[in-house]
């Protein structure tokens, strides 16, 4: 019972980290831009990917915290799950040899979904549109997350990803990301009348323990990147 209710109060309570968080972030912003991007396409890096992943987890930190401050219950989680698969790509980037190819071929698969609209608005043929996107090169999916969390725990010998995955970013999908019948029967209350206000799943400090999480967990698996903030 004492366990359970250091586990509630943890999420409900807040916790004074105000001057380490600095220090982190601080920290972290430095090692993600201590070096400029690369003028030249071939010579970006996974490490680069990585230290974008990590400057888009302390902007997705920010804004979890503004987020929770200002009482938005549903934005919140969902800014949280972006926090956790931004730390599971980063993380993957630095081991995987092969994740800059991955990243660009993923990207030339979704290029002519996303240029759809000149299709429809017959401001280009589809077969152009294809035909254009196919001469980038080959088209590849990346690994869904959970995978990546596998090779990632495969890699370090740790379990940290996968937990990550397991304890929170699935959960986090299931209640506030797809629509769910999980996610639809929150509307309805224990007297089984219907509300517009959904019910809460999460302690309200969650999603903020969870980006602050994020940001710790890049630190302490990014072996080299982020060797510093270990």
């Amino acid at each position: 019972m004492i366990a359970l209710a250091r586990i509630v109060l943890r999420g409900v309570l807040p916790y004074p980290d105000l001057p380490r968080r600095v220090v982190v972030r601080r920290r972290a912003r430095a090692l993600a831009t201590r070096e400029p991007w690369p003028r030249d396409e071939a010579a970006v890096t996974a490490e680069g990917y990585a230290r974008l992943a990590l400057l888009r987890l302390l902007a997705l930190q920010h804004e979890t915290r503004r987020a929770v401050q200002t009482h938005q219950r549903e934005s919140a989680p969902l800014l949280a799950r972006t926090a956790m698969e931004t730390c599971i790509v980063g993380l993957w980037c630095l081991h995987d040899p092969h994740a800059v190819r991955k990243l660009r071929a993923s990207e030339i698969k979704v290029a002519p979904a996303m240029l759809t609209f000149m299709s429809s608005a017959g401001i280009l043929p589809d077969s152009v549109i294809r035909e254009a996107v196919r001469a980038l090169g080959e088209p590849l999916k990346l690994p869904d997350v959970r995978s990546m969390t596998e090779q990632i725990d495969s890699r370090t010998g740790a379990t940290l990803a996968i937990h990550l995955y397991d304890m929170a970013y699935r959960p986090a999908s299931q209640y506030f990301t797809h629509a769910s019948g999980s996610a639809l029967l929150r509307h309805v209350t224990a007297k089984y009348r219907y509300s517009t206000k959904p019910a809460n799943s999460w302690a309200r400090r969650a999603p903020v323990r969870l980006t602050d999480a994020c940001v710790g967990l890049r630190g302490c698996l990014a072996n080299g990147v982020s060797g510093d903030l270990g």
